[in-house]
Parts: C-alpha cells; structure tokens; sequence
C-alpha cells in the first residue's frame, strides 16, 4: 500500500458518507445573474451547477462536495455502462457547451480590470451572460419537455437550437470589440486578432482559481463489483529556482526573470493577482506563491510550474465489508516542457519543471518502495533504487502533422542533465517516449527504454530471489512483475490483428511493469488530457482484467480473441463511460467534457471504438470544443511569430546595439510593465530600448529607425513613457531623439508623435549655457534635451501643471527645474510635491530669449491625447 493509502481511503469514506446526505440539484438553484459586481462569483456557481446537472439521471448521480477543505465533483455510474442513448449524449453535450461558453465568459469578466476601468464594457459582458442563460433555460425547458411526450410526438416537435462554439466566440468578440471601440478614450480601435489573444489567455488565469483544488472521484459497477477512480492534484511546490524567478516581479528595480518579461502587462499584473506571495513563509524559505492551491492548466505554458498535473488512483472495494484497497496509482500531466515559449528560455523552464517534478515525487517514491519491500531489502546492491518512469506519450517523428519532436528532445535534454547534476540521486530516473496516436504509423517503435525498464526488473528479480518474500501484496507485485514483463516481450514477437495499437498496450505493460516494482510512472502528453488519458484507461482496464482472472491471473494480450478479448473490451467501455478521463480533460478546459480521438488510426484499438459507438464519437466532438476555430488560430499564429519576433528583435539589439547614450547616464537594468517596454545600459551606453511584446510589431523598428536617420534632430517628445529611443550622432555631439508612440491598451495600431528641432534654437541653447550664475546648471545635452521636452508640453498643454521627471538623475531633474520656471509651469517630482525654484534674472532672460525667436520653436503632428 502506497504511503498516502489512509489519506485515499480516509477521503473516499468522507466523501461517500457526505454524498449520502446531500440533496440533488435542480435548475432552480442557478444565479439570477443581477449585478454585474458579481458576475465571477455568479459564472463560477452556475458551471459549478451545470457540471453536476450535465449528466442524466437515467444512468448517473453526481455530486459536488466540499470535504475537508477539498473540492470534490463525485460521480456514480448506475449499474452497467455499455451504452449511452442518443437523448443522454444530447443532454451532455448541450450542458457542456454552456458550460464551455460561461468559462470563456469567465475569463473576460475576471480579467476586465486588466483589459480597462471602463464600466460600460463589464455592462456588456454582463449583458451577454444574462443572454447566455436566457438561451440556457429556453433550451433546459424544452429538452424537459421532450422528456415528458410521447416518442411519436418528438418526431413533430423540434429540437431546441443552440449556438456552436465558433459563432459564439464571434458573438462575444464582436460584442466586446464594439462596447470597447465605442468607449475607446484614445480613438484606437481594437482589432479582431488582439480581442481573441486575450479571450484566450484571459481564461486560463479564470480556471486557475475556478479548478483549484478540485478532486474527482468516479464509481463504477464492472461485473458486480465496484472500482473508484480517483483524481488527486499533484500540488506541486516550487523549487527554489522557480521560486527566486517568482520573487523577482515583485521586486522593484530588479531585471525580470525572461518568461515574465516576455508576457504583456496586463498578463504581467494578472500572474501578480492569481499567483501571489505568502504571507507565512519564513527567512530563507522557499515561497510557494500559492502555486500548490491553484489549478495549472495545460494552456498556461508560459510560467514555470508543473501543468494539469495530478496522480490517478485507482481503487477496489469490497462487496462484504465496504474496504477499500488501492490497486494502481500513477501521475499524469502536460509535457514538462512549455512549448508555447520562446526556445531562447524554453531549456530552462524545462530542467526547472523536470527538477520541480523530482522533488515532489521522489520522497514519496522513497518512503512508497520501503513499505513495499523493507528498508533493508536491496542494502547489498545500490543499483536498485526506487524507480521513476517519466514516460512521455508525444509523435516523435522526423516530419508531419502533429511533430512533437522538439518537445521530446528537450525534455530528454532535461532529464539527462538533472541526472548529471544528480548523480547520488536515491531514485533511479528513466525516461522514454512512444508516439500513441496515428503518427506512430510513421516511424519504428523506440526500444531503448523499455531495454533500460527491462534490465532494471531484471535485476531486481535476481535480488528478490535471494531471499524469501514476506507478505501477501509482495507475493502479488512479484506475480505482476513477471507476466508484464512476458507479456512486453510477446509483443515483438506475435502478429498483432488489423486496427489494434500496439504502442497502447506496450505502454500499459510498461506502466504496470514500473507499479508493480514498486516505482512511479509519470505520464505526459502536451495537454495531459487526451493521450494520458486513453493510456490511463489502457494501463486501468488491463489491471481490473488481471485482478478478476481465474488462477493463474493473467493480462490480456494484443491478439486476444474470443471471450478474453471480448471481457477486456467491456471493462474498457465500462471506464470510458464513466467519463472519469472525460471529466479530467474539463477540468483542464471546462465545457471541453471528452477526450480528442482520431477517426482513423486511433488511439484505441477499432473494436473498442465500434463498442463504444456514439458515445465515442460525441466525446470527440466535445474535446473539440476545447480550442473553437477562431482561438485555435490565434494560437497558431502566436506560434508562429514568435520565433520570428525574436529573432527580429535580436537582429534589432544587434543593429542598434551601437548607438551611444547620454553620456553621463548612469548603468541600470529596467522593465517598465505599464509601458511594455525592455530598457537596458551599459557602460553609458544605451545596448538596446525595444518595444517588442506581443502588441507592438517589431517591424516598424525599421522604419523608425530609417526615420531617424533622415532627419537627426528628432527628439523624444516624452521624458520616459512609451518611446522607442535612440541618440545620433551630428556634428560629434550626443543628441537624444526619438518616437513617441501613443497609447495602445487594446490595439497594435499605434501613431508616432514627432518633434523637430530647428537649428537656431541649438545656437541660442549654447548662448544660455555660457551664463554665469551662482545656480548650477546641468551639461548642455541635458539642459537642451529639457528645453525641448517643456516646450513640446508647453505646445499640448498650456497653463497645466505636469510630473515630468522622478528625480533618480539629478542633472537632469534640474535641467526640467530650469525649463519649467522658463516656461511658468509648476515642477511636479514623484511624490507629488510642489518645488519652488528659483533663478537668477539673467539666466531667465537668457532662457526666455529662446522663445522670443521669430521661427516656431516645434513643428508637432499630430498631438498627442496622452497630454490632454
């Protein structure tokens, strides 16, 4: 029994107890949805309803609990699970797709704050939902109805229609995008590419709260006896690298760690609410920044962490007496590389996940392996430690659709170099990829770690023969151990029959193998839901096989006929339909109630496919919903730019690279999340000051660049803010210019705000400079570039008092001192307090003198509404 067995069986005997006594839910008990203040509130209790009413009664009863602080959606299957009818599938499917639509909803209204403090938009949102569940109840009516006609009077009375997925992403984009562009303060307007991008990533920080500790257990009838399965999350902690990367976007005037830097601010604040320091963490501690009370889907790939990660249990009960006894415990979870991130930092995050993963598991895998064999059991041999099987389930082909050949290389990559690091490791780490799904037609089975897994219980063998085993569950594991191992090698050695997958059952053999020594198998595919699922159902329906044989017990093989093939088959159906798997894939994206499956060469073997009918085919088209076409394209273009952006932005760094600065700023390192911009000096140097997140194009760099270059008396209209900065060199002096881009809270369209500098207001600048007065006067680069600053706010904003500078560099702070009296405007600095200052007549004559000149000072267009 595994270490944690009390805890398991402890929280299934709450949890049927409690199930006893709480009522069912009804329709009734959804929200009125009155108040925009608590939509959140309002969208969380209705999907937390709805996933509960989605099943039908004629075959389920499902629960939601609270037991011991733990979330706990509990479903019972009602006898055999062989077929579900086409009225059962439909009322799935239509509870699912509403649910599907209020998580998308969710995301959008817990993440306005973010987007804008515009009432009118959270109205909107608002306004949507209340239609969303107008639609919802008209269609819940009729499908009541129905329920209570004849079968004759179905045929006449029509179904009750819904909006699909995609045209409800339309609708809510198109909504949202008017009520914005409608209210916009700059004029901008949003574009279609930038409301998907954040309809997208808006839901995953959403579900991270929506899921948090949330437990699934399932209860099935197979041949009159009863098997659980269990959803428990992994909670894992952060190591103390992620940790470190974590504290740093809290840290004021410290460089971000690259996956911050890379998100966009509102991104950027909404990984500071969802994931936030712990106010219990002691000195010299590592901080847990909450991560081991949140949900980690699958889509947040791009922040360090362990995603949709949990262990499966997988458990038995007994008819006479209620026990309970864990038979089959393993971890599934997305790949522990994030393969939406730039590959510049991608390396990283992935040893600091596989480090991450390590930790979490291997005191366990350690104490899990004592109790089974002894603490003294292999002290002769310290060959033989507990084993962890990192197995990953990935299409590790040379080309071709769906190619996760990278993913698999890096995170072999990974694991290889923690082994290094780790060389005195008490736990043994394999690891190994089998392609399961239609790209395994592709290419040649890889043996090499199913030879390491091999040689490994060999060994173990050899030293459990040496001395007598002492316990029933020793007995048994041993039993196991011996026909997996004969059932891995029988098949490379037996003809296997049209439609059936081999790479499954070489998996489930493998994954038995591992458990039965005693080891942990971690599953991954890149979402953790669909492959690591159908390998769960695979690895569970080829135990409860084995525990229900006739002495001597055995496990189904590939090429079974008959009535063998026929038991395997059932019990495999009999799992599918209790939408455990199904249930898990929701929790990584709700509404998305089923698990992707191809028409062709699936991943389940033709038969099975043909038992589960329907059934199976609905599932599919549920998991579709997953990711609706606009989103899914969003993505996809996201992924393909990416790699692009950075290598332009690598090639910008490189071009203009060499361009000095001010010469007497001073080296520092900074991130402005407000301004989504990257700044960095060196040596008095500036190395490089790029816009490059996701809503800038990089493009225009070019372009402004070329701008630049045309016309070397540019100058930078704001002193900070949002500007791409450069200094040219005219005439052997250091000239600040630039382009000032105006605001872009939603869009990507954005406008330059230019300033020229004649030549005559140059001279004077230098005639001023000659002054002598007891008042210190900055370098002339400072005092002129001020000069021109103020007269550009003094153009925009006459008579207004400004904050222009916040007093880190004093020179230049008084350079603004003396502009501002110049031109009668108040000096502001941070903290918000009014400066008197005070010049000496003749250096105010000298400065006023500049603005007596005939010429215009500036010539501007357009302005800018930032200054308004």
């Amino acid at each position: 029994m595994p270490s944690d067995a009390n805890k398991i069986i402890d929280l299934i005997k709450n949890a049927k107890e409690q199930f006893g006594r709480t009522p069912p839910l009804t329709i009734s008990a959804l929200p009125n949805f009155n108040s925009p203040q608590t939509l959140v509130a309002d969208i969380t209790k209705s999907i937390n309803i709805l996933e509960q009413l989605k099943y039908p009664e004629s075959h389920y009863d499902c629960k939601k609990l609270e037991v011991d602080g733990k979330n706990i959606l509990y479903v019972k299957c009602k006898g055999d699970m062989q077929t579900l009818s086409d009225e059962e599938l439909e009322h799935m499917a239509r509870m699912s797709l509403l649910i599907r639509k209020l998580s998308i909803l969710g995301g959008i209204a817990s993440s306005l704050n973010e987007f804008s403090d515009n009432n009118k938009r959270i109205e909107s949102v608002f306004d949507t939902v209340k239609h969303i569940l107008k639609d919802f109840n008209r269609i819940t009516n009729a499908l009541e109805a129905r329920k209570k006609m004849t079968q004759i009077r179905k045929l006449i009375v029509p179904r009750p229609k819904d909006i699909g997925i995609d045209d409800f992403i339309s609708h809510i984009s198109n909504k949202f995008k008017k009520t914005y562009n409608e209210n916009s303060k700059t004029g901008l307007k949003l574009t279609d590419e930038l409301t998907y991008h954040r309809i997208r990533h808006a839901e995953k920080y959403f579900v991270a709260g929506l899921n948090a500790n949330r437990y699934l257990i399932n209860e099935s009838i197979i041949k009159d006896k009863t098997y659980i399965q269990l959803d428990v999350p992994l909670n894992a902690k952060l190591t103390e690298d992620q940790s470190k990367s974590f504290n740093e976007i809290y840290e004021e005037n410290t460089k971000k760690a690259q996956w911050f830097d890379h998100l966009v601010p509102w991104q950027q604040k909404r990984v500071r609410d969802v994931f936030t320091k712990n106010k219990n963490t002691k000195p010299n501690e590592v901080d847990s920044f909450n991560f081991d009370t949140k949900f980690l889907s699958s889509s947040i790939q791009d922040l360090p962490g362990l995603k949709n990660a949990r262990t499966n249990y997988l458990i038995e009960e007994e008819k006479a007496d209620n026990s309970l006894k864990i038979l089959a415990s393993s971890i599934k979870m997305a790949a522990p590389v994030p393969y939406e991130v730039s590959e510049s930092f991608r390396g990283t995050l992935a040893e600091q996940n596989i480090a991450q993963l390590v930790e979490t598991i291997g005191e366990k895998a350690k104490k899990d392996f004592e109790i089974l064999w002894g603490k003294d059991r292999f002290k002769n041999n310290p060959e033989i430690k507990p084993l962890i099987f990192m197995h990953s389930l990935l299409s590790e082909i040379k080309r071709g659709v769906g190619n996760d050949s990278d993913l698999v290389e890096a995170q072999r990559t990974a694991i290889n170099d923690w082994k290094k690091r780790n060389k005195n490791s008490e736990v043994e780490v394999i690891y190994g990829n089998d392609t399961l799904n239609f790209n395994r037609h592709f290419r040649s089975s890889d043996l090499s770690h199913q030879t390491e897994v091999l040689a490994y219980a060999d060994k173990f063998l050899a030293e459990l023969k040496k001395e007598p085993l002492v316990n029933k569950e020793q007995k048994e594991k041993f039993d196991l151990i011996n026909a997996a191992k004969l059932e891995l090698k029988n098949l490379d050695n037996i003809d296997i029959p049209f439609g059936r997958n081999r790479i499954a059952f070489k998996s489930a053999y493998l994954g038995l193998l591992v458990e039965s020594l005693g080891g942990v198998v971690v599953s991954n595919c890149k979402s953790g839901k669909d492959r690591t699922g159908i390998d769960e159902l695979y690895r569970n329906a080829m135990k409860i096989y084995y525990e229900t044989s006739e002495p001597p017990k055995k496990l189904p093989r590939i090429n079974d006929t008959g009535d063998d093939r026929k038991r395997f088959v059932e019990i495999f159906v009999n799992l599918f339909n209790s939408m455990k798997i199904q249930e898990a894939a929701a929790a990584n994206t709700p509404g998305s109630f089923g698990v992707k499956e191809e028409y062709f060469f699936r991943i389940m073997c033709l038969d099975i496919g043909s038992a589960l009918s329907k059934s199976f085919v609905e599932s599919s088209k549920r998991a579709a919903w997953n990711k609706p076409n606009k989103l899914k394209k969003s993505e996809e273009e996201e992924k393909a730019g990416l790699e692009e952006k950075v290598k332009k932005i690598a090639e910008a760094r490189k071009q203009y690279g060499g361009i000095t600065s001010h010469p007497s700023r001073a080296p520092q390192s900074h991130t402005d999340v407000r301004t989504n911009h990257e700044i960095f000096y060196n040596n008095n140097n500036i190395e490089r000051f790029l816009i490059y997140k996701d809503e800038v194009d990089i493009d225009k760099l070019d372009e402004i660049y070329d701008r630049l270059q045309d016309h070397p008396d540019y100058i930078s209209l704001a002193p900070g803010g949002s500007a791409i900065n450069f200094v040219n060199i005219s005439n052997d002096q250091d000239i600040s210019v630039g382009v000032y881009l105006e605001e872009r809270d939603m869009s990507g369209n954005y406008t330059f705000t230019t300033l020229r500098v004649p030549e005559n207001i140059k001279n004077a600048t230098d005639e001023i400079l000659k002054a002598e007065d007891n008042t210190p006067l900055p370098n002339k680069e400072y005092l002129e570039f001020a000069y021109k600053q103020c007269l550009a706010f003094k153009e925009l904003n006459p008579g207004k008092i400004i904050s222009i500078m916040n007093g880190e560099d004093t020179m230049l702070a008084r350079a603004y001192e003396v502009a501002c009296v110049v031109n009668n405007f108040k000096y502001i600095n941070e903290n918000k307090n009014t400066r008197n200052i005070e010049l000496s007549n003749d250096v105010t004559d000298k400065v006023s003198a500049i603005y007596k000149l005939d010429s215009p000072a500036f010539e501007h267009t357009p302005s800018s509404p930032r200054f308004r």
